[in-house]
C-alpha cells in the first residue's frame, strides 16, 4: 500500500535546514575568502566545513581583518606565502602572521620561519 507524499510541504519544511544563513556581510567576505583558499587544496571542504572554519577563524583572531585575510589567501595563490597541504587551517593562520600593514599599504613579511 502506498501513502500519499505532500513533496512540497516536506520541502517547505527542510529549506531552512538545507541553506545557512549568514547573518553579517564581515561573515560574507570571510566565507568568500574561503571558497578562495578552497581552489588551493586538493580535497575541497564543503559548505559546513567552511562554515565551521569561519567560526574557528572568528573564535582565534576576533578582530581579523578581512582585506588582511584576502592579501594572504592571495600570496598563498600566487606562491609568495608557503602553502603546505598538510595543515589545513593553519596555512590561513601562519599566512595571517606574515603580512603586516605598512603606511604604503599590506606586505608580506620574508624574515623569519613560519
Amino acid at each position: 500500500m502506498e501513502y500519499p507524499v505532500d513533496r512540497d510541504r516536506n520541502r517547505q519544511r527542510h529549506a531552512g535546514a538545507m541553506v545557512p544563513v549568514l547573518p553579517n556581510e564581515r561573515e560574507r567576505k570571510v566565507c568568500e575568502c574561503l571558497h578562495l583558499f578552497n581552489q588551493l587544496r586538493a580535497f575541497k571542504l564543503d559548505s559546513v566545513e567552511i562554515l565551521e572554519w569561519k567560526d574557528t577563524i572568528f573564535r582565534k583572531v576576533p578582530d581579523l581583518d578581512i582585506a588582511k585575510l584576502e592579501f594572504a589567501i592571495d600570496g598563498m595563490m600566487d606562491e609568495q606565502i608557503p602553502y603546505d597541504k598538510d595543515k589545513g587551517i593553519q596555512n590561513i593562520f601562519r599566512a595571517l602572521e606574515r603580512v603586516t600593514e605598512t603606511p604604503t599599504g599590506l606586505k608580506i613579511l620574508k624574515a623569519g620561519i613560519f
